[in-house]
C-alpha cells in the first residue's frame, strides 16, 4: 500500500466535495472561454481546481501539483520533482457544457515518473473509483465498497472511445485493421472510459488523438490495478513528466488480455 487508509478516506472526501461543486454548477449556464489550445474552460473548472489544490496542499504539505489549469510550470522546474500530484479538476469539460453527464475529476500521485495512486470521481453517478497499489482497484457507490476487475474480451469486442471522436477515421481504420470488423464501438466522454474497462463493462480503448497526461494517469493506474493494461505504441508502460510538454503519447488501454495492435 502507498497511502495509509486515513489518507485514502480523506481523498475520497476531497473528491466527493469537488464533485459536489461541479454538480451544483451543472445546470447553470456555463460561461465558456477558450484556452490557447482551443479547449473550453468554464468557471466550474476553476472552482474545482482551486478547491482541489487547496485541499491537497493541506493534506500533504510540500508536494507539488500539476493541474490542467496550472500546466504552465516549466519543465526545468518540473523535472526536479520525484513525487507530485497530477490532477484534472474537471475532465470532460465539453461534456459538462453539453450536459452529457460524462465528466469526472481525476487525481493521480506520480512517483519517479510512474503513477502509484489513482482516483476518479463521477459527480452524476456519485461513484468513486480508486487504486492504491498495482493489484487492487475499488469502486465506492451508495456507501458500498467493492473490488473491481476487468473481464475477458467479448466478441464482438466492446470498444469505447471519446464521445466526440467516435467517427474519427484514424480510430475506425485502426479497429478495422486490428479487429477485422469484429467490434462494437461506443462513445463516452472523459476518463470514465478507464473505469468502465476496469469494472468489466468494456474491453478496449484506443487512445488515438491528442490528450494530456492528466487525462490518463489516474484512470490508467486504476485499470492496471484491476488487471488491465495501458501501454504506448511501442508497447511500453506510460511515463509522466519526462519532456517539455505534458501531452500523452498515443496509448492503448485494454482489459484482461492484451490485444494485437500490429499495423
Amino acid at each position: 500500500m502507498f497511502f495509509k487508509q486515513e489518507i485514502i478516506d480523506k481523498l475520497i472526501e476531497i473528491s466527493t466535495q469537488a464533485g459536489k461543486i461541479i454538480k451544483e454548477n451543472y445546470l447553470k449556464t456555463a460561461n465558456v472561454t477558450y484556452k490557447e489550445d482551443s479547449t473550453p474552460l468554464t468557471k466550474t473548472d476553476i472552482l474545482s481546481h482551486d478547491y482541489l489544490v487547496s485541499e491537497l496542499t493541506k493534506l500533504i504539505p510540500g508536494i507539488p501539483i500539476i493541474s490542467e489549469e496550472s500546466s504552465y510550470i516549466a519543465f526545468k522546474e518540473r523535472k526536479k520533482w520525484k513525487e507530485y500530484w497530477l490532477i484534472d479538476p474537471l475532465d470532460g469539460t465539453r461534456g459538462f457544457i453539453d450536459k452529457t453527464d460524462d465528466f469526472c475529476t481525476c487525481i493521480a500521485y506520480i512517483k519517479n515518473n510512474t503513477p502509484v495512486f489513482g482516483m476518479i470521481f463521477i459527480p452524476m453517478r456519485q461513484a468513486c473509483y480508486y487504486a492504491n497499489d498495482s493489484k487492487v482497484a475499488y469502486k465506492l457507490q451508495n456507501n458500498e465498497l467493492k473490488q473491481i476487475s476487468v473481464s475477458k474480451p467479448k466478441v464482438p469486442l466492446r470498444v469505447v472511445v471519446g464521445r466526440y471522436s467516435i467517427a474519427r477515421p484514424s480510430i475506425i481504420q485502426h479497429l478495422k485493421y486490428t479487429q477485422n470488423g469484429r467490434y462494437k464501438i461506443n462513445g463516452i466522454g472523459s476518463a470514465i472510459k478507464f473505469c468502465l474497462i476496469a469494472e468489466g463493462k468494456f474491453d478496449y480503448y484506443p487512445g488515438i488523438g491528442i490528450c494530456s497526461e492528466w487525462d490518463t494517469a489516474a484512470g490508467g493506474f486504476i485499470l492496471q490495478a484491476a488487471g488491465g493494461s495501458i501501454v504506448d505504441q511501442e508497447n511500453n508502460p506510460m511515463r509522466y513528466n519526462t519532456k517539455n510538454d505534458l501531452l500523452s503519447s498515443m496509448f492503448f488501454a485494454a482489459g484482461a488480455e492484451p490485444l494485437s495492435r500490429t499495423e
